[in-house]
């Protein structure tokens, strides 16, 4: 229902908030674009809200708690490296959970060298695929 034209009321408050801005409010997208720019706050709010899923995935793939943390972390620090690298062509979780599959498997492949290096007799610095 309108109020006649003469009485209608004026709106009291601006329709956006003066305030600062709030990060966490923000959809992934558009933290994607600030943290492209150079926004670190953006690309803080974004490693913060998807780490868990990284250390569920980390963990799910690699059997030891220690190897999934270690690659948790690698893909978040992959991501703060490679952010600039993702095109925007599927979402930002798809490209996310991608980068924490390749951690998953570079901590395996080490972690199977390191073995076999033991198992052999080899330093550590050689590297050994069976």
């Amino acid at each position: 229902m309108q109020l006649p034209r003469g009485r209608r009321r004026p709106i009291q408050q601006s329709f956006r908030s003066e305030g600062p801005l709030v990060y966490a409010r923000l959809s992934d997208p558009i933290l994607v674009k600030r943290a492209k720019d150079g926004d670190a706050q953006a690309l803080a709010v974004l490693c913060e809200r998807h780490a868990p899923r990284v250390e569920k995935l980390a963990g799910h793939l690699l059997r030891d708690p220690e190897d999934a943390r270690d690659a948790a972390q690698e893909a978040l620090a992959k991501l703060c490296i490679k952010i600039k690298q993702f095109r925007g062509e599927s979402q930002f979780a798809t490209w996310l959970h991608r980068l924490t599959i390749n951690a998953c498997r570079d901590v395996a492949n080490r972690q199977r060298a390191r073995e076999c290096g033991v198992r052999l007799g080899i330093a550590p610095q050689v590297r050994c695929f069976l």
